[in-house]
């Protein structure tokens, strides 16, 4: 946390706004191109499941720690409400002023992502985070994905890397929908 701080200080000491954002308190998934992998131990293969992460299964290579497990994601959401509160705990930076960090996870897991999601104002919010995102396994146009993303009023980023076009980025946004208008109070 120290860190963070120091580095949003460093940055607004330098009259640029910075907002800080960090891929914490997620959902501690990991996500597989393939659904199992081939264990050799000795001169025998077995296949087992993949390690999702520990909100789907356990690291441990055998079989039985890796079948699914509805317990590992209760226990992943009762870590990220506990590094949530501590967030909140030290969202007061120097001198008092309110510094709160702001979390980052991909919509991985959409059976995580959807019971999080609530009607807040009349707007669709994921609550488990403020800036979901989607990654390249996840970004399918016509997908559940996207389609959940699509619905929510949170910022969605989109995942890239330096082999990746603007087109390619673009095809993987969400479609556009209308956006509330600013108004000034007094």
């Amino acid at each position: 946390m120290a860190q963070l701080h120091e580095l949003r200080a460093g940055l607004t000491g330098s009259r640029v706004p910075a907002v800080v954002i960090g891929r914490i308190a997620g959902q501690y998934a990991i996500p597989r191109s393939a659904a199992s992998r081939l264990l050799v131990r000795g001169s025998g293969v077995t296949e087992i499941a993949g390690y999702r992460g520990d909100i789907v299964n356990d690291v441990s290579p055998d079989p039985l720690s890796r079948t699914p497990d509805p317990r590992c994601l209760l226990r992943a959401y009762h870590h990220a409400a506990a590094t949530m509160s501590l967030l909140r705990a030290h969202a007061v930076g120097h001198p008092g002023v309110r510094t709160g960090v702001f979390t980052s996870h991909e919509a991985l897991l959409l059976r995580y992502e959807e019971p999080l999601t609530r009607l807040r104002g009349g707007t669709s919010l994921n609550t488990g985070t403020r800036l979901p995102w989607v990654g390249w396994r996840t970004a399918e146009p016509s997908g559940g994905h996207i389609e959940h993303l699509s619905g929510i009023g949170n910022p969605v980023a989109v995942k890239v890397s330096a082999g990746t076009s603007p087109v390619d980025a673009r095809r993987h946004l969400p479609p556009s929908r209308p956006r509330p208008a600013c108004t000034s109070r007094p």
